[in-house]
């Protein structure tokens, strides 16, 4: 099917394989994660291409859009998608046709190994089945739970998960969505029964229900930062979830933060949760001057390198990197620093409590930083119950590769710079 908004770019078959090949030989060179994360760019690109061919021989633009979404879905980065505003009709359909459909479950694992139903939806498939809440899940399909979601696809992931755990809380997700009218066989033991139950369930129309409730993206309501004095405790609270790039909210944040520490040592906070958990991230340099409240030295905080065409190597970015400035809430240059380095400063008043940072797999990019530069400070921890994303890198506008310019927008994001640290 070919989508009607398209301005015939795809009006001969090779034009799939010609913007998919451009794609590939210039991400796999330039993404900054290759080695560390493993990346086998040649097993992807075998497994990818002769879906693009044959979407190109049939000159079926949602295969297409579907070989690509796989493609994304083979880097294990949050930072990687495909996205164009005149593909958000293929997008629908490919999801709808793989996702749109739902048993009415999720799942999560226990400490114990054990897998289990935490949701259960009335009314769903699961529950007309007495599948209950809290169920532990023995078998799908006559296999045994953990070897059933080794194949659950997480291409559909608000965000591309970027570690194995995050692979696994999107695999528990998505275990319980299909096509619609797809059926899945599933033995489980409700809690206080001795017998477990085996019931066949089709997948339902929930209006993408269960997908909601468990969503991992990173997005949050209310300010940006919010603070508090726990009581009886008397320790100091503040939930940071970004850490903006345009300057006038970046002043602010950092007005926010530096009044909420100013309050908890009026008030002698006996030490301080930073909730984390939920964080988009945004800019380093902010990141690095939350970081300098709880230090009294000027620390290495990261270096940039980027993938340099004339070296074939990633080299240390060669130009100075901005620092945020505390007295004009702008930024400066530090002539004095390396370049391509950014430093964590003190910033002019210190907070010397211990501090707890929280943290999560809805935290991602420049928010993985703070807790990055925390707990190299003895006194801080960082705990969590998952960890963080995983995706702490830099975008940049050389960070996109467009597949097809406007009007026909698509285009693949992608990490072109890398920190030489990370959580």
């Amino acid at each position: 099917m070919i989508f009607s908004g398209l301005s015939g770019l795809f009006s001969q078959s090779n034009g799939f394989i010609a913007s998919y090949d451009s794609m590939h030989q210039r991400v796999r060179i330039y993404y900054a994660f290759t080695e560390w994360k493993a990346v086998d760019w040649e097993a992807i690109n075998n497994r990818i291409r002769p879906k693009i061919v044959d979407a190109g021989t049939g000159n079926d633009t949602n295969a297409f859009y579907l070989a690509l979404r796989e493609y994304v879905g083979s880097i294990p980065d949050g930072h990687v998608s495909v996205r164009g505003a005149g593909w958000d009709d293929h997008k629908a359909f490919a999801r709808y046709q793989q996702i749109g459909g739902s048993y009415g479950f999720a799942l999560v694992g226990l400490d114990d190994g054990r897998i289990v139903a935490r949701l259960v939806n009335p009314g769903s498939p699961a529950a007309l089945a007495n599948m209950q809440f809290g169920a532990e899940i023995l078998e799908v399909n006559d296999l045994p739970v953990k070897d059933a979601l080794d194949t659950v696809s997480t291409w559909w992931a608000e965000a591309n998960p970027a570690t194995r755990e995050s692979n696994k809380l999107n695999q528990f997700r998505f275990i319980g969505r299909a096509p619609i009218g797809k059926s899945i066989k599933i033995k489980f033991l409700n809690r206080g029964s001795s017998e477990p139950i085996t019931a066949v369930m089709t997948a339902v129309d929930d209006h993408y229900a269960t997908f909601d409730q468990t969503s991992l993206l990173p997005i949050a309501s209310g300010p940006t930062v919010s603070s508090e004095i726990l009581q009886p405790g008397g320790y100091g609270y503040i939930r940071l979830t970004s850490e903006p790039g345009d300057s006038a909210e970046r002043a602010k944040v950092y007005t926010d933060f530096r009044q909420a520490l100013v309050s908890f040592n009026a008030s002698g906070a006996r030490g301080m949760i930073l909730d984390m958990r939920v964080n988009t991230g945004g800019a380093d340099i902010l990141s690095a001057a939350l970081s300098g409240f709880f230090t009294t030295d000027t620390t290495f905080y990261e270096q940039q390198y980027y993938y340099n065409p004339q070296s074939g190597r990633f080299d240390l970015y060669p130009l100075p990197r901005a620092h945020f400035n505390p007295q004009t809430l702008g930024t400066y240059i530090n002539p004095k620093y390396p370049t391509g380095t950014i430093f964590t400063e003190p910033q002019g008043l210190y907070f010397s409590k211990p501090v707890v940072v929280m943290v999560g797999p809805r935290e991602i990019s420049s928010g993985e930083g703070i807790p990055m530069a925390l707990q190299r400070i003895p006194k801080n921890k960082v705990v969590s119950f998952y960890r963080s994303n995983g995706s702490f890198g830099m975008m940049e506008s050389w960070s996109i590769h467009y597949l097809y310019p406007p009007p026909d927008d698509l285009y693949l994001r992608f990490l072109w710079a890398v920190p030489s640290t990370r959580i």
